[in-house]
């Protein structure tokens, strides 16, 4: 029976802390509490680093069929492309392909965002409201404050 990851590292954890404890250069110190600090993040994202790209991708998604309805010509098109590309993907739930959808979807809303803060109708007022929630959703769950981030 293979270990639970969050078992394993807790273990390393622990395991690194008493190492720490017998060690007296001050170098070496640092550089084990830097890969304490390493997996303590991914410890602590391990529940939620999949579920937390899910939110996001609905909703950029969500800000992108919007918006795709709103625009035309080229960029209709490119959104259109994001919007098949994401449902291409929507059942590979790899955290690497989680990350390239929510990437290609952050950039088409980034080219959205740039009309539709020219635009002056109240349904682009609207979705640009939406899209500055999504980026402060989207900041919420990506906590860049922590150590190494």
């Amino acid at each position: 029976m293979r270990p639970e990851p969050q078992r394993v590292m807790q273990t390393a954890l622990k395991t690194l802390e008493e190492v720490a404890a017998g060690l007296s250069d001050a170098q070496e110190i640092s550089r084990l509490r830097g890969v304490q600090s390493l997996l303590s993040i991914i410890q602590r994202e391990w529940d939620t680093c999949a579920s937390t790209r899910l939110a996001g991708i609905s909703r950029y998604t969500d800000i992108v069929r919007r918006g795709s309805l709103l625009v035309t010509g080229e960029r209709h098109e490119r959104l259109t492309q994001v919007l098949v590309d994401t449902a291409r993907t929507a059942s590979d739930f790899r955290i690497s392909s989680l990350e390239m959808s929510l990437d290609h979807l952050r950039a088409a809303v980034i080219d959205l965002q740039s009309w539709l803060e020219d635009s002056e109708g109240a349904e682009e007022r609207a979705l640009l409201e939406a899209v500055w929630h999504a980026e402060y959703e989207d900041a919420k769950s990506e906590d860049r404050n922590h150590f190494f981030w």
